[in-house]
C-alpha cells in the first residue's frame, strides 16, 4: 500500500487529464531528445567517415593509383620518388587542397585552394599518424583545425612504411558542407519535434479526457449514493477495459446496498408489527384484569401467557436467525452422518406429535461436515413447517440419498402446497403466502429464512416445489464430507434401513 507520500506524487491535485498530456509529452520530449542525439551522432561519424574517404578517393583517382579499377596502397614509395611538386599540382587540378612534409613535418611543397591556410600538423599527429587507422587498411590520422576562415577536416598519411621515417601527404577539405547539414538536421528536428510535441498535446488531452469523462461520472454518481439516493447508478456500457469493470462493480455494489438497506427496513417493519401485536393484546389484558371478574382474569391470564409465549418464540426465532447470517463457515463443524439425525428426528416426532407419522427412506450413509446445531435446526423447522399444514393423520415423508459429491434430503408433506406465485418469496423473512400459513397456526415467518441463512453458510441449497399428487416437496442439496483423509467416528459403522409406513424405523447393521 503507498505511503502518504507517494499518494501525494501520484495523486496531485491536478486533472486527469493534464495528468496524462504531462506523462504523454515528458516520454514524447525524452524520445525525441534521444532520437536527436542517435541521429547527430550517426551523421556526424558518417561525415568525419565519408569525408576523408572521398579526399582518399579523390587523391587515388588524381594520382592514377588505380589499376584494372582496384585501388592500389596509397602509401606505395611511387609517390615518395616522384617530383612532391608534380604530386600537389596534379591533386590541385582536382581541387584538391594539398601538401608533402619531410618525414619531420616540415614543408615541401603545397598546392591547391586555400592551402596557405590550411595549419600545419603537430609532433602529436605526425605520431599518432604512423600507428592510426584509417578505415580497415589505410594508415594514418584525422582531425578537425581551425583556418583562418573556416574549420578544415585534415588527412594525413605517411607515403611509405611508418617505420622507415617517410615523408608526408597532407590533404584537407572545408568541413563547411558537414556543419551546415547538422545544423539544417537540427533545424528539420526541431520544427519537426515542436510539430509532434503540440500533436502529442492535443492527443494527450483528447484520451485524458475521454479517460476522465466516465471517471467523473462515477464520482458523481458516488456522491448521489453517498447522499441516499441508492437508485443512482453509473450505467456506463459494458467494455474490458478496467474503467467499465470499477463501473460495473460499483453498479453492482449499490446494488447490494440498496437490497441490504431495502431487506434491513423491512426486517424491521415486521419485527415491530410482529411485536406490536402481542405487546397490544398484553397492555389491553393488563388493563381489563383491574376490573375484571375472577373468570375474566383468568381467561385474561391465559391470553397473557399465550401473547408472551408467542413474543417469545418471535424473540428467539430473531435471535437465531441473527446467529445463523454471522454462522462462521468452518468453526465448530464436523463429519458426521445425517441419517442419524434424521432418525432422531423422527423418533422425537412421533412421540411430540403422534398425528403425522413419519416415513423415512435412507438410502445411503449421508456423510456431510456440517455445524450439527445449525443442521438440525434446519430439518426441525422443514419438519415443523410440514406437520403444522398438512391434515392430522397423514404422514410426512423424508427420504435421503448421497449422489457423487452431494447429499440430498427431499421432505413431503400432504397438505394444501403453496400458490406458484409465491414460492420464490418464502424464503424472505416474515413472509407468509396465504392464509394456512398465516398467525394462527403459531408460524413467525421466520422458519425458512432461518434455513436458507445456515443452508447458504454450508455452501448449501433449498428447493421448493408443490408436488404434482398435493403436497409441498422441499428438497436440501448439501455437499457432501471428503472422507479419503478423516478418520470416522465409531459410530460409523455401515447400515441400511427399512422404514414402515408408519413412525417406527427398523435398522439393520
Amino acid at each position: 500500500m503507498p505511503s502518504a507520500r507517494e499518494r501525494r506524487i501520484l495523486l496531485p491535485d491536478l486533472p486527469l487529464a493534464w495528468l496524462v498530456a504531462a506523462g504523454y509529452i515528458t516520454c514524447l520530449v525524452a524520445t525525441i531528445l534521444l532520437l536527436a542525439l542517435v541521429l547527430h551522432q550517426l551523421l556526424a561519424r558518417y561525415l568525419w567517415f565519408s569525408t576523408q574517404m572521398r579526399l582518399v578517393g579523390q587523391a587515388r583517382s588524381a594520382l592514377a593509383l588505380t589499376e584494372g579499377g582496384r585501388e592500389q596502397r596509397l602509401a606505395l614509395s611511387d609517390l615518395a620518388r616522384r617530383e612532391p611538386h608534380e604530386v600537389v599540382r596534379l591533386l590541385a587540378e582536382a581541387g584538391l587542397t594539398s601538401r608533402i612534409l619531410d618525414p619531420q613535418g616540415r614543408t615541401v611543397a603545397q598546392a591547391g585552394p586555400e592551402v596557405k591556410g590550411m595549419p600545419l600538423p603537430s609532433p602529436e599527429h605526425l605520431i599518432r599518424a604512423r600507428s592510426g587507422r584509417m578505415g580497415r587498411r589505410m594508415v594514418g590520422t584525422a582531425w578537425l583545425a581551425e583556418a583562418p576562415r573556416r574549420r578544415m577536416l585534415l588527412v594525413l598519411m605517411p607515403l611509405g612504411p611508418p617505420r622507415s621515417s617517410p615523408p608526408w601527404l597532407q590533404l584537407g577539405a572545408p568541413w563547411r558542407f558537414a556543419e551546415e547539414l547538422n545544423t539544417e538536421l537540427g533545424r528539420m528536428l526541431l520544427w519537426t519535434g515542436l510539430g509532434a510535441l503540440l500533436l502529442g498535446l492535443g492527443t494527450s488531452l483528447v484520451i485524458g479526457r475521454l479517460l476522465a469523462r466516465p471517471l467523473q461520472h462515477l464520482a458523481a454518481t458516488a456522491h448521489r449514493v453517498a447522499g441516499g439516493d441508492l437508485q443512482a447508478r453509473a450505467g456506463l456500457p459494458a467494455g474490458r477495459n478496467e474503467i467499465s469493470a470499477v463501473a460495473a462493480a460499483f453498479d453492482e455494489m449499490v446494488a447490494r446496498l440498496e437490497q441490504s438497506f431495502a431487506a434491513q427496513k423491512r426486517f424491521v417493519a415486521d419485527a415491530s408489527h410482529e411485536l406490536k401485536t402481542p405487546l397490544t393484546s398484553i397492555s389491553g389484558m393488563a388493563e381489563l384484569l383491574e376490573q375484571a371478574t375472577p373468570e375474566e382474569q383468568r381467561r385474561a391470564l391465559g391470553i397473557l401467557q399465550k401473547e408472551a409465549n408467542r413474543m417469545g418464540r418471535l424473540i428467539e426465532e430473531l435471535l437465531a436467525l441473527s446467529q445463523a447470517e454471522e454462522m462462521p463457515r468452518t468453526e465448530n463443524w464436523r463429519i458426521f452422518d445425517a441419517s442419524g439425525l434424521l432418525h432422531e428426528l423422527a423418533g422425537s416426532s412421533s412421540l411430540i406429535d403422534p398425528s403425522h407419522p413419519i416415513e423415512l427412506v435412507i438410502h445411503d450413509p449421508l456423510w456431510v461436515r456440517a455445524d450439527h446445531d445449525g443442521l438440525a435446526r434446519v430439518l426441525q423447522n422443514l419438519l415443523d413447517n410440514a406437520r403444522k399444514h398438512s391434515p392430522s393423520g397423514t404422514p410426512v415423508k423424508i427420504e435421503g440419498r448421497a449422489l457423487p459429491g452431494q447429499v440430498e434430503i427431499l421432505m413431503r408433506d400432504q397438505g394444501p402446497g403453496i400458490p406458484e406465485q409465491a414460492l420464490p418469496h418464502v424464503f424472505e423473512r416474515f413472509y407468509r403466502a396465504d392464509p394456512s400459513r398465516a398467525r394462527s397456526t403459531g408460524g413467525s415467518g421466520l422458519g425458512l429464512a432461518i434455513v436458507r441463512e445456515i443452508l447458504q453458510a454450508h455452501q448449501g441449497q433449498a428447493h421448493l416445489r408443490n408436488h404434482p399428487e398435493g403436497g409441498l416437496e422441499v428438497l436440501i442439496r448439501l455437499p457432501s464430507a471428503d472422507l479419503q483423509d478423516q478418520t470416522l467416528p465409531s459410530s460409523a459403522a455401515s447400515c441400511k434401513m427399512k422404514t414402515q409406513p408408519t413412525d417406527t424405523v427398523e435398522v439393520e447393521r
